[in-house]
């Protein structure tokens, strides 16, 4: 026969170990819940970083196109400013020749 204090010694240590289960059980659901949070954080960071980097590219590649523009403006105005020029010479000679004709 089990005497009164092994009794509730086992009622005790029976009673410890639910105790124990249970938070064994609310520790790995909030280790969970932190480890979610975390990768969502870290998820969330990642993104921002390629975001940022996306963007940054993108500025650079408006820049560079804007500048190509540009240099291309500038010598087709070069160009067409060079055949007014050319056109005005011509008309200039032409008119000379009418001239020195009569």
């Amino acid at each position: 026969e089990m005497s009164i204090q092994e009794a509730l010694l086992a009622e005790v240590q029976v009673s410890h170990h639910a105790q124990l289960a249970t938070l064994r059980s609310q520790h790995a659901s909030e280790i969970g819940s932190l480890a979610e949070s975390a990768d969502m954080e870290m998820k969330k960071a990642v993104m921002s970083a390629i975001a940022a980097a996306e963007s940054t590219h993108l500025q650079s590649l408006a820049r560079a196109l804007h500048e190509k523009e540009a240099g291309f403006t500038a010598k087709f105005e070069s160009e067409i400013e060079a055949v007014r020029q050319l056109h005005a010479s011509m008309q200039k000679k032409a008119v000379e020749a009418a001239i020195a004709e009569s």
